[in-house]
């Protein structure tokens, strides 16, 4: 699945649950007690923690590689040109790190 799907699919989710948060306690309120509506919330707020857990698993974490290596790559004076990019995804990030593995073998 590409980034751009992970996202608008994260995001989406994220929404549905923001406006279950805000949208529950009126529709429930004459039916529920404030405690449950709190207790509503604070599972949807949980909800959005876990989101965002996996967000930053999948999409930020392979950035930070990338970043790194790249940073390594042009703080030395000659760089290290046997350096490559442990990431196997198969979305965008995925398909940089495999180019960038062609680039590098090529300059060897």
């Amino acid at each position: 699945m590409s980034v751009s799907k992970k996202l608008f699919i994260s995001f989406g989710i994220l929404a549905v649950l923001f406006l279950a948060i805000i949208v529950t306690p009126f529709v429930l309120d004459s039916m529920i007690s404030i405690n449950a509506n709190m207790v509503i919330g604070l599972i949807g707020i949980l909800l959005c923690i876990v989101m965002a857990f996996f967000i930053k698993k999948d999409l930020i974490a392979p950035l930070i590689k990338m970043i790194d290596l790249l940073k390594d790559l042009s703080s030395s004076e000659r760089g290290n040109l046997t350096k490559r990019m442990d990431i196997k995804s198969r979305d965008e990030i995925g398909d940089f790190a495999r180019y960038f593995n062609l680039f590098m073998e090529r300059l060897e």
